[in-house]
């Protein structure tokens, strides 16, 4: 509903574009009855909004103005430390730091990561992808799995390759991850084949009790990568599907 998402986000724009809605309760301090937050970006506008699950209203009979988290900005407009950059990515919602409320993650077009953990007061972000290159954005929505014996985010990027942070404060790689996976070469005219598509985690591949990043490329192949990445003897890469398409609809 176009005219909701103009009351509710104070813009004119009418599309959301590609970020979904993760839900969430990242504020359960705030609220007795622990009802549950909802977070998106969106590339229209240099924002990204968590709306209080339990303070929405009724647009067709009340104006009353929307109301965001208790602690959340509009990031772009509020906080220069993350601010100018659209987000096209759907947010992640778990914990981080083992602490408190939920944490929230999600990739801007700018190739970073931007991070909210409940212990912090403010938001970090983590400049992923190098500077001068022409595929940064970061569409893949990430994921929270523990691949070095504490929770990472693992996410795709434009550029081709694979990513799993820690969200400390330098934004550390985990082991066997620095500076990325690269899962295929570019291709003929010198462009990325770019990871669109959230990753999974579990164990496709036989023979191990290991479980695997399972990530599709638009190369049009599904990876499976070793979690501990150029560590692991052989490379990064346990395994990959190649999918063709068919010759008959």
């Amino acid at each position: 509903n176009g005219a909701l998402w103009r009351q509710v986000t104070e813009n004119q724009g009418t599309s959301i574009v590609n970020s979904s809605v993760a839900i969430g309760d990242i504020n359960p301090s705030s609220y007795n009855n622990h009802i549950p937050d909802a977070v998106i970006g969106a590339d229209i506008v240099q924002n990204l909004w968590s709306f209080a699950g339990d303070e929405w209203h009724d647009y067709s009979g009340d104006q009353t103005p929307y109301n965001l988290s208790p602690g959340w900005i509009q990031i772009g407009t509020s906080n220069s430390t993350v601010g100018g950059h659209y987000v096209d990515c759907s947010p992640v919602i778990g914990q981080l730091d083992g602490t408190g409320p939920y944490d929230v993650a999600v990739g801007d077009q700018d190739g970073g990561l931007l991070v909210r953990l409940s212990s912090d007061t403010d938001w970090r972000r983590y400049q992923i992808t190098g500077t001068g290159e022409t595929h940064p954005a970061i569409q893949s929505s990430p994921i929270i799995v523990n691949l070095d014996g504490q929770p990472c985010l693992v996410f795709g990027c434009d550029n081709g390759k694979v990513y799993a942070i820690h969200a400390d404060a330098n934004g550390t790689p985990a082991s066997g991850w620095s500076g990325g996976i690269l899962l295929n070469p570019d291709d003929a005219t010198g462009t990325p084949h770019a990871i669109k598509a959230s990753p999974l985690y579990g164990n496709v591949v036989s023979n191990t009790t290991d479980p695997q990043v399972i990530v599709a490329s638009t190369d049009g192949i599904v990876y499976a990568l070793w979690k501990n990445g150029t560590n692991h003897s052989g490379g990064a890469i346990a395994q990959k599907w190649i999918c063709t398409q068919s010759d008959t609809v």
